[in-house]
């Protein structure tokens, strides 16, 4: 229902020009440690932002192309790094595969 309310599609990004995309539960699992810490806050009580490098690490972790595709446009807008993003990888609770998958998408992105 939140979903359809504010997601992508919904009436409330007609109206406002953007939408909200939540995070599956499932997902919190794999985010790099410490995330909780530097969750953006501001200006909305309520509403929790991941860090951009956080976000860029599950994103190379999820590996679709609409996620390189974010954390290639971050990179290039050098809002992140390619060594903090290899960091955040590093303090993931995955597998040596995945961390290695992640690792290697992010070696295709331009620095």
């Amino acid at each position: 229902m939140v979903h359809e309310a504010i997601g992508r599609g919904s009436l409330f990004e007609a109206r406002h020009g953007y939408h909200v995309d939540m995070l599956s539960e499932r997902i919190e699992a794999s985010l790099p440690r410490g995330w909780h810490e530097r969750l953006q806050v501001e200006p909305v009580s309520q509403a929790f932002v991941l860090d951009p490098v956080d976000l860029c690490a599950v994103k190379l972790f999820a590996g679709r192309d609409k996620d390189l595709q974010v954390v290639g446009h971050l990179v290039g807008l050098r809002l992140v790094s390619h060594a903090a993003i290899r960091d955040a990888i590093a303090t993931m609770p995955i597998g040596e595969r995945a961390r290695l998958g992640a690792l290697r998408r992010l070696g295709l992105l331009s620095p």
